[in-house]
């Protein structure tokens, strides 16, 4: 299964938990000096997430790669969870 956006086809998919929320969420480390974004539960391509991701939040966003997550360096959550829900995940 995956989303589309007008003539975009994702290769990646992002699930919700069970909740219902999208699984973005904001982690505070270093005693609250260093802030980041994670994404999580997603499967698929995670070349063009990360691309993806980069486009939306511009070039200044550091993304790295952990095992089951996305770790982007600041706090972009509003951001993301926007994106995700316009383009219908």
């Amino acid at each position: 299964m995956s989303a589309s956006q007008g003539s975009k086809v994702f290769t990646y998919f992002i699930r919700r938990n069970k909740n219902n929320n999208l699984p973005v969420y904001s982690d505070f480390r270093n005693a609250n000096s260093r802030r980041l974004t994670v994404v999580s539960k997603y499967t698929g391509n995670v070349q063009e997430l990360k691309t993806d991701i980069q486009t939306v939040l511009g070039p200044q966003a550091e993304i790295t790669e952990k095992v089951g997550r996305l770790e982007i360096k600041g706090n972009y959550v509003s951001s993301l969870k926007e994106w995700m829900t316009k383009v219908g995940f």
